[in-house]
C-alpha cells in the first residue's frame, strides 16, 4: 500500500477498508510527515540526540485505552485528546494540568466574546444581503444536482436525492 502521507485522509470515501488507511501509517504522517511538509531542515519526530521531538504524556487509565489492546489503533481511532497529562514543544512544557502554559486563558475566552458580538452583528447584515441572492443560488443548484454526471454522488440512499 502507497504512503498516505500524499493523500487527503478525509478524502478517502472508498467503501474497501482494504484501502483505508492503517493506524501505523496514519501516525507516521503525524510524527514524521509535518516535519517534511513544512521541509523543517532539523530532525523531527524521534526521542534522539540533535532531534526536536515534542512529547505528548497520556493517561492509559481513561475510556480511550480501556482495555488496551492495540496502541496506534487506540491512539487513532479513539483518543480525542482527553488523555492528555502533559505536552512538552522543544523540551517546554506548553499544556499540563488542563492548562496551557503562557497564556490567559480566561481573557482569552472574554476576548473570543466580544469579538463573537461584533462578528454577529457583521454577519448578520451579510445574511440579509445574501437573502436576495439566494433564490438564484438554490435555482442554479437544484438544476446541476438534476444533471447526470455519471457516477452517484450522493452519499446514502440513492433514490433520497
Amino acid at each position: 500500500m502507497p504512503s498516505t502521507c500524499g493523500r487527503l485522509i478525509h478524502n478517502i470515501t472508498g467503501f474497501d477498508y482494504e484501502h483505508w488507511p492503517r493506524a501505523a501509517e496514519v501516525l507516521n504522517c503525524l510524527i514524521g510527515g509535518g516535519a517534511r511538509a513544512l521541509r523543517l531542515p532539523q530532525p523531527l519526530g524521534r526521542i534522539a540526540p540533535g532531534h526536536a521531538a515534542d512529547l505528548i504524556l497520556l493517561d492509559l487509565d481513561t475510556l480511550a485505552f480501556t482495555p488496551l489492546n492495540d496502541l496506534q489503533r487506540q491512539l487513532v481511532y479513539c483518543e480525542n485528546g482527553s488523555s492528555v497529562r502533559m505536552s512538552m514543544v522543544a523540551g517546554e512544557i506548553v499544556y499540563q494540568n488542563q492548562q496551557v502554559r503562557g497564556i490567559d486563558e480566561r481573557a482569552l475566552r472574554a476576548e473570543a466574546r466580544e469579538q463573537s458580538v461584533r462578528l454577529q452583528r457583521d454577519h448578520r447584515v451579510v445574511r440579509e444581503q445574501a437573502q436576495q441572492w439566494l433564490p438564484f443560488y438554490r435555482q442554479m443548484y437544484l438544476k446541476a444536482a438534476r444533471r447526470d454526471v455519471g457516477m452517484q454522488r450522493w452519499a446514502g440512499d440513492p433514490g433520497a436525492a
